[in-house]
C-alpha cells in the first residue's frame, strides 16, 4: 500500500536520505510515498521527459525505476528521440562513519537530429537528472531519479528577479514622489510666510 504525505510537506531529502530511507526500502518491497515518488519507466520509446512530466513545472519529479541493460556492463539510456548523457558522478557516504552507501550520477537529456548530432530538447526544455543508486552491485539495477526542467526553474527565478526589480523601482519612485510632495508643501509654506512678513512690513511702514 502506498504511503501518503501530509498537506504542506515538501520533499527535499539529502542524498544520504534518498539511498537509506527511500531507495533501500523500495528495493525490498516497502511502500513509497506515492504523492512524491512515482514508479515509472523513463527509458524506451516515447519516453522523452516532456512526454512524462509537466515541462512548465519548476518542481522536481522523483521516480523509482529499473535500469535497462544493453549488455552485462552497459546501461541503455535511450528515451524516445534522444538519451540521457552522463555528465559526472559523486559518491554518497555515511555522514557518521564514511561508509560508501551509493552514487549520485548527473545526466542531461539530449536529442538526436537526422545527422545523429546530439542537441538539447529545443523548445521542450533543458532537462537534467540526478540518478541515485546503491553501492551494492546486487541492488544497483533499481534507482531513484530526480528529474527537472531547468528552463522552467530558471524562468521562474528570472521572473521573480524581474518582479523584485520592478517592485524596487516602484518603491524608489514612490519615495521620490513623497520627497517631492513634502518639498512642495515646504516651499509653499515658506512662500506663505515670506508674503506674510512683507505685508506686515508694509503695514508698519505706512504707520
Amino acid at each position: 500500500m502506498a504511503v501518503s504525505i501530509p498537506i504542506g510537506f515538501r520533499f527535499h531529502p539529502t542524498k544520504e536520505e534518498v539511498v537509506i530511507s527511500y531507495l533501500g526500502p523500495a528495493i525490498h518491497g516497502e511502500p513509497l510515498p506515492a504523492d512524491v515518488l512515482l514508479k515509472i519507466d523513463i527509458y524506451g520509446d516515447k519516453r522523452e521527459p516532456w512526454n512524462l512530466f509537466d515541462k512548465d513545472s519548476e518542481s522536481s519529479f522523483w521516480v523509482f525505476t529499473k535500469l535497462k541493460k544493453r549488455n552485462a556492463s552497459m546501461i541503455d539510456r535511450v528515451a524516445g528521440c534522444g538519451s540521457w548523457v552522463n555528465q559526472n558522478f559523486h559518491e554518497i557516504r555515511n555522514s557518521h562513519d564514511g561508509k560508501l552507501l551509493g552514487f549520485d550520477k548527473y545526466f542531461r537529456f539530449e536529442c538526436k537530429n537526422g545527422k545523429s548530432k546530439r542537441t538539447r530538447g529545443n523548445n521542450n526544455g533543458n532537462w537534467t537528472m540526478h540518478e541515485f543508486s546503491l553501492a551494492d552491485k546486487g541492488l544497483s539495477e533499481y534507482v531513484i531519479c530526480e528529474i527537472k526542467n531547468k528552463d522552467a526553474v530558471d524562468g521562474k527565478a528570472k521572473n521573480n528577479q524581474n518582479s523584485a526589480n520592478i517592485d524596487g523601482v516602484n518603491g524608489e519612485m514612490s519615495a521620490m514622489k513623497k520627497v517631492c510632495a513634502d518639498r512642495t508643501i515646504l516651499d509653499a509654506s515658506s512662500t506663505s510666510q515670506t508674503n506674510s512678513n512683507l505685508n506686515f512690513g508694509e503695514f508698519v511702514h505706512q504707520e
